[in-house]
């Protein structure tokens, strides 16, 4: 954890967290260390099935004062409405910090598979640039594949997988659900952004829609892949951005389905890094990459934690 020298910009602009992690303890921990600031706040929600992986950052966690678990814990089924779930675990208690203790305004949400791109300083810049908005990444575009996650009403079910043992999967019904509440419009956005404090206040304790949207969502295919903006183009929603667009500075993902080159393999139809990779990552302006597997190949995130060190100290220098 680097507590060498923190700007007064960075320490009067704290930022908030909400990590999903199921596995790979040591991975998420070079994670926090890149993103660690004393001023930041961060929950961290391990899957319910994780056990051993919990006891483990559970320990670590009890060393800072503004690292913590989530206090609520999800069995979290891939694709399935768990995942939204766990990550409102951990924006409610983000949100529920008294601003007098943390006066966080941003909250971006993560999974143990990121990584940083930019220095807590470039981030407190960037997000200050935003003026109070949200950006939530989207389409109103829909293909064939975004609208039958919405068309069917899908259920968890039990099967066996190929190593003869039993997991918990989503599979289309028959049924087909009804359309939305409040007549509201099916958008496709990316699971992970930024967020204000208002916006997640409104979303989760107050707004009937929120509410009712959240509920229809239950049995959806990736709901955490449409509620999100679909709540932000509402005219009453707190920071709305105002307009519907893929760019953003939250994530760089590579996508199979735009003819991205991997070096490394190809997982849920996206990237997860090589070291081929280390060069287009150096160059993105986005805030965090997504995925990393140090099983796999530890080098791209070796090459990045140089890389930011190295913008850090010149950082200290050029303020000094």
């Amino acid at each position: 954890m680097d507590f060498k020298y923190i700007t007064k910009e960075e320490r009067d602009f704290p930022i908030a967290y909400s990590i999903l992690a199921h596995q790979n303890a040591h991975q998420l921990m070079l994670l926090l260390s890149a993103i660690y600031a004393p001023q930041n706040v961060y929950c961290i929600h391990i899957d319910l099935k994780s056990t051993s992986m919990f006891e483990a950052v559970k320990e670590i966690a009890s060393c800072f004062s503004n690292v913590f678990l989530a206090t609520k814990r999800e069995d979290v089924v891939y694709a399935g409405f768990s995942r939204l779930q766990a990550d409102i675990n951990c924006m409610e208690d983000l949100v529920n910090i008294p601003v007098g203790i943390n006066n966080w305004t941003y909250l971006i949400n993560l999974c143990g598979q990121d990584y940083p791109l930019q220095t807590n300083l470039e981030a407190v810049k960037m997000l200050t640039e935003l003026n109070g908005r949200n950006i939530i990444a989207g389409t109103d575009q829909l293909t064939w594949v975004t609208v039958q996650r919405t068309k069917w009403i899908y259920r968890v079910e039990n099967y066996t997988n190929e190593d003869g043992k039993q997991e918990r999967k989503m599979f289309q019904t028959k049924e087909l659900k009804s359309p939305p509440p409040f007549n509201m419009t099916i958008l496709k956005n990316l699971a992970y952004n930024v967020y204000t404090r208002r916006f997640l206040r409104w979303v989760i304790f107050e707004s009937e829609k929120a509410k009712a949207l959240l509920e229809w969502s239950r049995d959806t295919l990736t709901p955490d892949e449409h509620y999100w903006l679909m709540l932000d183009a509402l005219e009453e929603a707190p920071g709305r951005r105002g307009r519907i667009s893929w760019s953003s500075p939250a994530k760089y993902v590579k996508w199979k389905s735009l003819k991205n080159d991997c070096s490394g393999y190809w997982r849920h139809s996206s990237c997860v890094f090589g070291a081929g990779d280390v060069n287009q990552l150096i160059r993105s302006r986005s805030l965090f990459a997504n995925k990393f597997d140090v099983k796999h190949d530890s080098l791209p995130i070796t090459c990045l934690r140089e890389h930011l060190e190295k913008k850090k100290r010149k950082e200290r220098v050029e303020i000094q």
